[in-house]
């Protein structure tokens, strides 16, 4: 998995120093945009989807409290406060909205940083698998159920109105023959209806 980052800092020599760091660091991700003002990150965040955004805590006009919370209102990203002192009401209030951790300015290193990448990408993972559970959960459990104690309240009471739906995928042959001399392909009804 490519793990797609977004660096809002203030001041540009933070965000060079955070490439050169993310250089010696041998994981496959990738710096994806940056940005110098919360405002303007906030948008492309919302865009690009990163997997992870490191933002500063201090910043003009919007601080990195604020630029979270906003962040995490609109998109689902693990959010790491970079901050050069230790204030513990800082990391109280952004553990409250949501944010993954917060980082040391001066004790941010490779190592540090390929440890960080490597939790940030093991927890994406098994919140990718756990969604994809569920997703499957819910379409199964959408399509099986035929009685009247529905738990999703958009069919209660109007039973007519749910709808299965079935995909059956074929492969897709390249072939060089002659179109007429192609074999046909043939769905088997009954393994459909079954299903």
């Amino acid at each position: 998995m490519k793990l797609k980052i977004y660096i809002v800092d203030d001041e540009w020599m933070a965000i060079k120093y955070f490439h050169m760091l993310l250089d010696a660091v041998d994981l496959d991700c990738e710096i994806i945009g940056e940005s110098l003002t919360a405002a303007k990150a906030l948008k492309e965040i919302v865009y690009l989807k990163p997997d992870i955004v490191f933002t500063d805590i201090s910043m003009p006009v919007m601080d990195g409290l604020e630029f979270s919370e906003q962040v995490l209102a609109r998109v689902s990203t693990k959010i790491y406060l970079l901050t050069s002192y230790k204030d513990f009401d800082y990391v109280k209030r952004g553990m409250k909205l949501g944010v993954a951790d917060y980082i040391l300015k001066n004790e941010l290193n490779a190592e540090t940083l390929t440890k960080l990448l490597q939790k940030a990408e093991q927890d994406i993972l098994e919140e990718k698998e756990n969604q994809q559970l569920l997703l499957e959960r819910n379409v199964r459990n959408f399509l099986l159920n035929d009685s009247d104690d529905i738990e999703d309240h958009v069919y209660e009471n109007r039973p007519l109105q749910r709808y299965g739906m079935i995909t059956v995928f074929e492969p897709y042959i390249i072939s060089l023959k002659h179109p007429t001399m192609e074999k046909k392909l043939r769905l088997n009804s009954i393994e459909i209806q079954n299903k």
